[in-house]
């Protein structure tokens, strides 16, 4: 498992709008690790998975827009 890649990522697309526009609002999990794989990036669901509970956990921001979006769908915060 490689959180710290899937963190690199989410500085990444903090840094590149470009990238980052290509995500709606709320993408589903495979939309993010196609964008990481396509940006260089070698991280998986799990990856994501980890780094997003890691951040909520540690009140990290999480990457905007769609961060907390997609927390949700993955269950790891409640609505």
């Amino acid at each position: 498992m490689s959180r710290s890649e899937a963190e690199q990522f989410f500085n990444h697309l903090d840094n590149h709008s470009e990238l980052r526009e290509k995500l709606s609002d709320t993408p589903n999990i495979d939309a993010v690790v196609a964008l990481a794989i396509e940006a260089g990036f070698t991280i998986s669901e799990a990856d994501i998975r980890s780094a997003l509970n890691h951040m909520i956990l540690n009140a990290y921001s999480l990457p905007r827009p769609w961060g907390w979006p997609l927390a949700r769908k993955l269950g790891l915060v409640r609505t």
